[in-house]
């Protein structure tokens, strides 16, 4: 699937020779993370050594999603025949949710447990590329633009950061780093509604790239899933 994408991608950019227009633009919008896979999880526990005053969250990829934002830039050409071929440069803080229900611990000697209340977001921050190729509807000065390509993240940092009070009444909280992988490859879908220079536009992104390749035990599977909603204008 990932070599015929990059297939129709290039074939697509070898048409621009005929291209009719060069549009440039810039948007901003918000983002909706959540994980898919089956290590991603609606709710988990957190860990918490009294030694150290530590805690993390057992497993932090969370199935909910949480808000985010991000801004990109891009270049679009319009072929005589509406042929779009796009590429995208953007930069996005993301964040993912799970809910805390219950705090596991060693005091060093002995154990306990408690029921808890809270949420972790995993959050984390990419710069994008996506290059594209699609088609445009066009009626009077209404466009409706339909894309797909690659949605390529390079990562640049992931953190967890959590809070949940016990049953006991004693608040936990966590933050520590998560990364474990550099870039996500993702498949995305997006359509762009617009009226002369300003645009509405939605797209959904599922991610190829496993968070959790290479951890031992278990059915290891976690794939990021992203949703986005904003604005558009173009520059020229």
């Amino acid at each position: 699937m990932r070599k015929t994408l990059l297939i129709l991608l290039a074939s697509g950019y070898l048409t621009s020779l005929s291209a009719q227009k060069t549009e440039a633009g810039a948007s901003l919008y918000s983002g909706f993370l959540a994980f898919g896979g089956a290590s991603a999880a609606a709710s988990s526990f957190f860990n918490h050594a009294d030694a150290y005053d530590a805690t993390s969250t057992n497993n932090p990829y969370g199935s909910k999603t949480g808000l985010g934002y991000g801004v990109s830039a891009s270049v679009q050409r319009v072929t005589r025949r509406n042929i779009l071929l796009g590429l995208e440069l953007g930069y996005e803080d993301l964040r993912s949710k799970i809910a805390i229900t219950r705090i596991s611990g060693y005091t060093g000697s002995a154990t306990y447990q408690y029921e808890a209340e809270g949420q972790t977001y995993l959050a984390s921050s990419f710069v994008t590329l996506y290059p594209s190729i699609g088609y445009r509807f066009t009626l009077n000065q209404l466009h409706l633009d339909l894309t797909g390509g690659v949605d390529i993240g390079y990562c640049l940092s992931t953190k967890e950061k959590g809070e949940a009070t016990a049953s006991n009444g004693t608040t936990y909280k966590s933050s520590l780093g998560r990364e474990t992988v550099k870039s996500d490859i993702r498949q995305r879908v997006h359509v762009t509604t617009g009226y002369k220079k300003a645009g509405l536009f939605a797209s959904y992104a599922w991610g190829l790239t496993n968070y959790k390749d290479g951890f031992a035990g278990g059915v290891n599977e976690c794939y990021s899933r992203l949703f986005r909603l904003g604005v558009s204008y173009r520059l020229n």
